[in-house]
């Protein structure tokens, strides 16, 4: 019986999992922190909004906005089931649960594929571990941390039982499980995606193509249950509500927290994870280690043209995920503009949000209410610029760049480059969503000027000062605070948080109004709706110039980092 014991595929995976844990404290923290902070956001501000019951009554409409939909996920409340506790959380629950989501992709990714890339897991290997020890313990170690974000997400919407009675216990116990089980199942998808991909890179983004998948699945089945029909009636559908289900992310929000707080959602999630993680088990036993199940393309015998460069490395290096961002890009234009046809007959309906999107200068409702949206153009837009300023900290990371540099190439050109092409993917990427939104335009509008393509350029172009200040916040980061990039990400979402939410519910409001300017882009009007005044450009442009001047001296002062 020892020796079955010692010779376990599973041998000493307790040990690793504390050694991963400790690994993770920071990177588990900052998500912890962010996650909670996101959680208590929704009811607090709904509750600072609204003084009663009445008015909150008219949020539901705002939720029901086709985008809020897509974005937010179904409205399960109507006027006699309205609360705080209920509204604020069916506001935050699916944003909150894709962010679980991709923490747990990166966390397996990072623990497993990363280990083997980097020759860590050779090294533990060769100690009396079991063959599945380290799958093992990254998956025990997802159930601990996801657990931990559980359970304090419920103490926290526990709490706000003070503030107001709808705080139930039992639906702050049916919020964390939700963020439990919907984790645990992408942690078990990311440990299939890390045996089949065979390097981190690909893992993550084959795994993140998954979470989009699944975010895009369940749009689909939330849009089911009403259809407009082309003279504007709206008829029940159920026939693609199916698609609701069959996404973990769709059936995470099933559970109806505080407000009928069922159970069965997450005990599917719950046989889900473990159907996965068996999967992935049986898949890591019949690879190699340092080898992923799908092997990597065959290379060419001669290297083209292009590899000479510095600058065509970099195309190299991040040409998949830019097609893939591109790719993005045209999905949100095509999104957003095919509910432009129906978007104007749905605002005239409602009195709110009559007053909430006027006519302005001849352009029609629907021009009114693409301009509060193109700022979400330009965030997306601002990740994939972003992704390449952060790939040269994971190339110095990796002592990759350290072989770039024992050739003729100097530093100063290897993070010139990195910044050309962060700028040059901004344009690029503007110029996508703009022409993808203008094309569906032309198939559902006949408004004036809908179909005016140098005018959604205007729109969105407006925006590449707030895009170049977050290049050059990100380039302060790799160059001066090489340690602390995660700000990056944090910083983005606190400013999707703040300009998009605060433009729909606290532009009226004056004691909040602030918070808008939080970001780079609350500084840009919303065209048509406001002028347009150089200053804020100028100003902008000249704060990303500053931070990029800034983040290049920083690394060309200091000595390269390698993990």
């Amino acid at each position: 019986m020892a020796q079955g014991t010692n010779n376990s595929i599973f041998r000493n995976a307790g040990r690793l999992t504390g050694s991963a844990l400790k690994r993770e404290l920071s990177k588990s923290g900052i998500w912890l922190v962010c996650l909670t902070i996101l959680t208590l956001v929704g009811p607090i501000e709904l509750k600072g909004l609204y003084n009663t019951l009445d008015s909150l009554r008219s949020f539901i409409t705002v939720m029901q906005i086709p985008a809020m939909v897509a974005m937010l996920g179904p409205v399960f409340l109507n006027e006699k089931t309205v609360s705080y506790a209920a509204m604020g959380t069916n506001e935050m629950l699916l944003l909150s649960l894709l962010l679980v989501a991709i923490m747990n992709i990166f966390y397996v990714v990072r623990q497993t594929r990363k280990e083997e890339e980097q020759g860590n897991l050779e090294i533990v290997r060769s100690l009396p571990v079991g063959r599945l020890a380290n799958l093992g313990s990254t998956l025990i170690g997802a159930v601990v941390i996801n657990a931990l974000i559980s359970i304090v997400t419920t103490v926290a919407l526990a709490l706000l039982h003070t503030m107001d009675a709808s705080f139930t216990f039992a639906g702050a116990v049916n919020y964390g499980m939700a963020f439990f089980v919907t984790g645990l199942v992408f942690a078990a998808i990311a440990a299939i995606v890390a045996q089949i991909a065979s390097t981190s890179r690909g893992a993550n983004t084959i795994g993140l193509i998954v979470v989009a998948v699944f975010y895009v699945i369940r749009i689909f089945g939330d849009f089911a249950v009403t259809v407009v029909s082309p003279s504007g009636a709206t008829i029940a559908s159920s026939s693609l509500k199916f698609m609701s289900y069959i996404s973990p992310l769709g059936l995470g929000v099933q559970g109806q927290p505080f407000i009928k707080n069922m159970i069965w959602p997450y005990v599917v999630l719950l046989l889900a994870a473990i159907v996965f993680a068996v999967i992935a088990f049986a898949l890591a036993q019949r690879r190699d280690l340092d080898a992923g199940l799908i092997p990597e393309r065959q290379g060419s015998e001669h290297a083209p043209a292009y590899l000479r460069s510095n600058f065509g490395l970099i195309w190299r290096l991040m040409k998949n995920q830019l097609i893939g961002w591109a790719i993005v890009m045209v999905a949100v234009g095509a999104t957003y503009g095919s509910i432009l046809g129906v978007i104007g007959n749905f605002i005239k309906s409602s009195t709110f949000f009559s007053g909430l999107f006027k006519p302005v200068d001849g352009y029609p409702v629907e021009m009114v209410f693409i301009a509060l949206l193109m700022v979400v153009f330009a965030l997306v837009a601002c990740v994939p610029s972003m992704l390449i300023v952060l790939k040269m900290h994971s190339e110095e990371f990796n002592a990759h760049l350290d072989w770039i540099l024992t050739t003729p190439v100097k530093r100063l050109r290897v993070i010139a480059d990195y910044l050309i092409y962060a700028l040059i993917t901004s344009v690029v990427m503007v110029a996508i969503a703009s022409v993808a939104l203008w094309l569906t335009a032309l198939v559902v509008t006949n408004g004036p000027g809908m179909h005016n393509l140098w005018l959604y350029i205007k729109m969105i172009a407006i925006y590449l000062p707030a895009i170049w200040a977050m290049i050059g916040f990100t380039a302060m980061l790799v160059g001066g605070a090489p340690r602390n990039t995660l700000s990056a990400w944090s910083y983005l979402g606190v400013g999707f948080y703040a300009t998009y939410l605060g433009r729909v519910f606290l532009s009226n409001n004056k004691h909040w109004k602030w918070v808008i300017k939080i970001s780079p882009f609350g500084w840009i009007p919303e065209y048509p709706i406001n002028p347009l005044h150089v200053w804020p450009f100028v100003i902008l442009t000249a704060i990303g110039i500053v931070l990029m001047v800034y983040g290049v001296y920083a690394f060309l002062q200091r000595d390269l980092e390698i993990g």
